[in-house]
């Protein structure tokens, strides 16, 4: 589900590729029955907003509607909004040769020009289809953006223009969807500064439009409105991406970095924001810049890497029955190896899905820890580590080893002192440092309804230990 909200007066909203969509097949709506024939209008334009539309040409096919209803259609004086004119539309098709969109921003001007669109049945003001050969966006906030082809299905054209026009009017707590699928093919996008950046598809289901802002959240806050577009994602998957971006926080280095694909998916939302959450990115491959003024440029190159490739696997789900989140979290790194998480935290009630950050934030600050695994896996990364040690201070691996060794059961120790759990903590980490493979730690809360945040961090350990953790650590 990603949210379709009015555009800000500025940038590239999805507002308005929906609205052209919109404004279009109003040239189809009024009430009546099919005709055969075919209507063509010349010299179409007009304006809603900061927003100027032209289309030299629109060919029409089983219009619900004479000429003179089209006439009329885009009068000022009309009584009737937008949407509810489009709800009473019906058309076989629509074909726009091209269709020119510009808007003002405080940045400057910025327009889109649509070639070959065409929506095909249209009832009662949805679109079963949607197509266009090209999409092209010029001006002073994106540089250029190339899009094309594109395929859209299921577009609700009344919903779009309602939201356009009238997002304040949109209260549903899981509104019905603007477009159940959007495909984006052959991508290219250069910014002003001169960063270009290219996917192959990119691909939407469930475009949502998502109920207004709550009147006490501050809209102008940006992870609120992260959290409300969040909300809206049902699924998108991005594949074939590649891009060359200039940093201007490093001297004007350029970073390089490419990826397979990657899907978000989100379900099941609760007042607005998603209780399920899945993330899957497939060989995120970055080049490591050589020479650079980034210290963690450098020290990656130290430790042999000349790229970073990472693959990471993440989901999170709500189980509202017994206030539980249960979370895993897989990041792998080529050639290096691969950290897990598994989380579960318990009593996270429905007030923490509050559109009102304040009830949210004091839900989730009651949050209790059930338990906590984390996993370490090495596939080369420790002895680059030990190498590239030794080679700085001019020692043998051997030798910064046993300093390893040495420095872990010092800090096992400060932590958990000694409690039965260190010395199995401490035979693990020891385990590891010699024979590097995969080493796991395990937190577990005593009592059967966790433990708070605020208590596991201000924990006396290893005094605490007894009555409310159980730490253990293994290696395989």
């Amino acid at each position: 589900m990603i949210p379709f909200r009015r555009p800000l007066g500025h940038g590239l909203c999805l507002g308005h590729w929906l609205g052209v969509a919109a404004i279009i097949a109003a040239l189809l709506s009024g009430p009546g029955c099919f005709a055969a024939e075919s209507i063509t209008l010349h010299d179409v334009s007009f304006q809603i907003g900061q927003t100027s539309y032209r289309a030299p040409q629109v060919e029409f096919v089983g219009a619900n509607l004479n000429e003179q209803q089209l006439g009329a259609l885009f009068d000022a004086r009309a009584s009737a909004p937008l949407d509810k004119r489009l709800a009473e539309l019906s058309a076989t098709s629509v074909k726009v040769p091209e269709l020119v969109a510009e808007w003002s921003s405080p940045s400057g001007r910025q327009s889109v020009t649509v070639r070959d669109l065409t929506l095909q049945n249209i009832v009662t003001g949805k679109a079963a289809s949607a197509s266009a050969r090209t999409v092209r966006s010029e001006g002073s906030v994106v540089a250029m953006l190339s899009i094309g082809p594109i395929a859209i299905t299921d577009v609700d054209l009344a919903l779009a223009a309602r939201v356009y026009q009238h997002p304040s009017a949109i209260k549903e707590k899981d509104p019905d969807a603007v477009v159940g699928a959007l495909d984006l093919n052959a991508l290219d996008l250069r910014s002003q500064g001169g960063s270009i950046m290219h996917a192959d598809r990119v691909s939407v289901s469930g475009v949502r439009a998502l109920p207004a802002a709550d009147k006490d959240t501050d809209a102008k806050s940006e992870s609120d409105d992260a959290q409300r577009y969040l909300s809206g994602v049902g699924t998108i998957s991005f594949v074939g991406v590649g891009a060359d971006i200039i940093s201007d926080q490093v001297g004007n280095e350029r970073l390089k970095f490419s990826l397979k694909n990657a899907t978000l998916a989100t379900e099941h939302p609760y007042n607005g924001l998603p209780t399920d959450i899945a993330l899957t990115v497939d060989d995120f491959r970055v080049l490591v810049p050589s020479p650079s003024q980034a210290q963690t440029a450098r020290d990656l190159h130290d430790l042999g890497y000349d790229a970073v490739e990472l693959s990471l696997q993440m989901s999170a789900s709500w189980n509202e029955a017994n206030k539980e989140v249960v979370s895993d979290i897989s990041l792998r790194a080529a050639d290096a190896g691969a950290v897990t998480l598994r989380a579960r935290l318990g009593n996270i009630s429905k007030e923490a899905f509050s559109s009102k950050s304040a009830v949210a934030e004091a839900a989730s600050s009651k949050a209790t820890v059930k338990s906590l695994v984390v996993a370490v896996k090495d596939a080369g990364l420790f002895d680059r580590v030990l190498a590239n040690e030794a080679h700085k201070e001019n020692r043998s691996t051997e030798d910064v080893r046993r300093d390893f060794l040495f420095q872990s059961g010092a800090a096992v120790a400060s932590v958990l002192g000694t409690t039965p759990a260190a010395g199995v903590v401490a035979r693990a980490v020891a385990d590891f440092i010699k024979r590097p493979g995969e080493l796991e730690f395990s937190i577990k809360a005593k009592p059967a309804d966790g433990i708070g945040w605020a208590d596991l961090g201000g924990a006396n350990l290893p005094a605490d230990m007894s009555d409310k953790l159980s730490i253990s650590a293994r290696t395989r």
